[in-house]
């Protein structure tokens, strides 16, 4: 009988939700793709039961259940926001064997009750850093150069997004829109930076990915260092390793830890959904999340976040429920997202989260727009930016000092996914301005209407790069 309702549940999860089984938890466990040291779980009615009482884990010593996305979604009717109900975090006093946590996994789907259950995949930004070398650190108060002549990003169409013609449209600097990004950390008083509205604890070290992704969209245009596209913008920025329960994890540094280095972190989030959540409740329809993560899927390459239904689901509630916009990035797996193993996971006709996917292009001038070779593509991905030699802050090949780190080597496709997200923003304030509300769908599709195709072979789509002016005349002009 207990297998019967194994094999029912599998069925169930495979049609509804487009992956997500017993044998895919398993398969994740064995390649060792996962976080064992927490699960998801969604679980039906559970009617005159408490919920501890499915538990009856075997050689597991200790956990706690924390529910999920409870104080977001309230008592709302919305389907968007039923479909969030039923989730929880189960913790784990310890990471599991791989034996323990298959044994998990059948236990979870033979109760009746739990709908499927999840590993927390292993999170990682989308994002590297090309230069072989950074200059030593200099104890001079060196004025910063001008380096805005060197992010061609900025210019007009086919090179560029036609930054420059965003800022002349009242709006188009992004004033009035805020972004969070959810990555591991970020350099907030970096000199290129205005106060952030909202920063999550950070851990200590790894914070030069998170400083250029923030150069890319919001370092002010003040005659030296970078010039963000929507550099008018509020930021905040959220860790992915802030924990449900502990901020610095299970495993990591503590807060108090004056010795605490970046490699004694868990390097792995605990609970990508959980944390979207709190970033959902700090924005408001047409502000933007920016997601600079990916993380390996069931064929062993690197995938967008929103493969894993938690955080699909919460993406979703964002964008249809909250008009909340989302910029995501592919990831760097080199995997056509529309393989059949990934079960119409990146199909919006089987399942839309309402995000704009990311992918990346090369920047040389022969091989401009063509995909770079790590990126990821298909028909979900909506858009590309470079993801090669991306100038920003940041890093420190291209000038160091104090707070002051620039970079001329950010890649991946997390350096193309800031590009395209400030492009959004550029328009985001646009529509504010003009008191229009701008669906993240609608601006979606003109992404993919508008900007510069990539080159051929096309046949591995990573969408146009986006023109803000060709974009702005699709939305506001003769309106």
């Amino acid at each position: 009988m207990k297998l019967v309702v194994i094999l029912l549940i599998t069925f169930y999860s495979t049609l509804s939700l487009a992956g997500h089984s017993l044998s895919e938890g398993k398969l994740m466990v064995k390649k060792g793709l996962v976080d064992t040291s927490s699960i998801v779980i969604k679980y039906r009615k559970l009617g005159n039961h408490k919920l501890f009482s499915f538990w009856d884990f075997k050689n597991v010593e200790g956990f706690s259940v924390n529910p999920l996305f409870e104080n977001l979604v309230g008592d709302q009717k919305s389907r968007a926001a039923k479909d969030l109900k039923g989730f929880s975090e189960v913790k784990f006093r310890k990471e599991l064997s791989k034996k323990d946590a298959i044994s998990v996994l059948e236990d979870l789907y033979s109760q009746k009750n739990i709908e499927y259950a999840i590993f927390n995949p292993k999170v990682e930004e989308a994002g590297f850093f090309e230069a072989e070398t950074v200059k030593e650190e200099t104890t001079d108060k060196i004025e910063t150069p001008d380096f805005e002549s060197k992010q061609y990003h900025l210019d007009a169409a086919p090179l560029g997004v036609d930054a420059r013609f965003g800022w002349t449209i009242p709006g188009g600097t992004g004033a009035g829109i805020r972004i969070i990004d959810m990555e591991t950390g970020v350099n907030s008083e970096h000199e290129d930076f205005e106060k952030f509205f909202f920063v999550s604890e950070l851990p200590r070290g790894k914070v030069d990915h998170g400083t250029a992704v923030a150069g890319e969209m919001i370092a002010k245009r003040d005659g030296k260092g970078v010039t963000g596209i929507s550099y008018e913008a509020e930021y905040g920025f959220m860790s992915r390793l802030v924990d449900n329960q502990n901020t610095w994890g299970q495993r990591g540094c503590t807060s108090d830890d004056s010795g605490c280095t970046e490699q004694d972190e868990n390097p792995y989030h605990k609970g990508v959904a959980a944390n979207l959540a709190k970033i959902v409740e700090q924005l408001s329809e047409g502000d933007l999340i920016v997601l600079e993560m990916h993380s390996p899927g069931p064929r062993g390459e690197y995938i967008p976040t929103e493969y894993w239904t938690p955080v699909y689901k919460i993406l979703k509630f964002a964008t249809q429920e909250k008009g909340i916009h989302c910029v995501a990035a592919a990831g760097n797996g080199s995997e056509d997202l529309d393989h059949e193993e990934y079960n119409g996971s990146f199909d919006t006709k089987v399942r839309d989260s309402g995000c704009v996917l990311v992918g990346a292009a090369l920047s040389e001038e022969t091989n401009r727009h063509r995909k770079a070779d790590f990126s990821n593509y298909g028909s979900r991905v909506d858009a590309h930016g470079y993801g090669r030699g991306v100038v920003t802050s940041g890093y420190g090949d291209l000038h160091r000092g104090e707070n002051a780190n620039y970079t001329e080597t950010f890649s991946g496709t997390s350096s193309s996914t800031p590009i395209v997200g400030g492009a959004m923003v550029s328009l985001l304030g646009m529509a504010k301005n003009l008191g229009v509300s701008l669906s993240p769908k609608k601006l979606r599709d003109v992404l993919r209407s508008t900007g510069t195709p990539q080159l051929e072979p096309n046949s591995q789509r990573i969408g146009n790069l986006p023109d803000i002016k060709a974009a702005h005349a699709v939305l506001f002009e003769n309106k």
